[in-house]
């Protein structure tokens, strides 16, 4: 908000209805434990209005919390829509890219790798790295030593 608002007094309408509050200050109101008729005698304008805005945002939240499972019954409705005949009309290229993609996400589902990682590098990587680490250590010895 822009203002700092005292909550501790009775707030005063403002002289004409505000347009256009920004819906982070009726956010802020509410989660301030405020009323709708509170929060509407604060910034001067309806309290039905501020119930309309919060409304909105409570199918927001709602739909926020459910965002997962909403994405996999419209991935699910998506997937069961496309049958043989839609599959024939799309390029070849777009059935294997289309294929690639599906078999990627297939893995993940399943807890498998979804990329190839080079062992071998890895093991060479981690023998250099041991190599040196010796070769600090006799240092460090001989360093003793005299």
């Amino acid at each position: 908000m822009g203002k700092s608002t005292d909550l501790t007094t009775s707030p005063k309408p403002l002289p004409t209805a505000p347009k256009n509050i920004p819906i982070e200050d009726l956010i802020d109101l509410r989660q301030r434990g405020l009323s709708c008729a509170q929060i509407a005698k604060i910034v001067g304008c309806d309290k039905s209005n501020v119930a309309r805005r919060l409304a909105n945002l409570d199918g927001l939240n709602r739909f926020k919390k459910h965002r997962g499972d909403v994405f996999a019954d419209l991935q699910r409705r998506l997937i069961c829509s496309i049958g043989d005949a839609d599959i024939k009309r799309m390029a070849p290229d777009r059935r294997i890219w289309g294929a690639a993609v599906l078999y990627d996400k297939e893995r993940l589902e399943r807890g498998q790798s979804t990329e190839n990682i080079s062992v071998y590098g890895a093991i060479q990587e981690i023998s250099k790295g041991l190599a040196e680490a010796r070769r600090k250590l006799a240092e460090l010895g001989e360093d003793d030593e005299n």
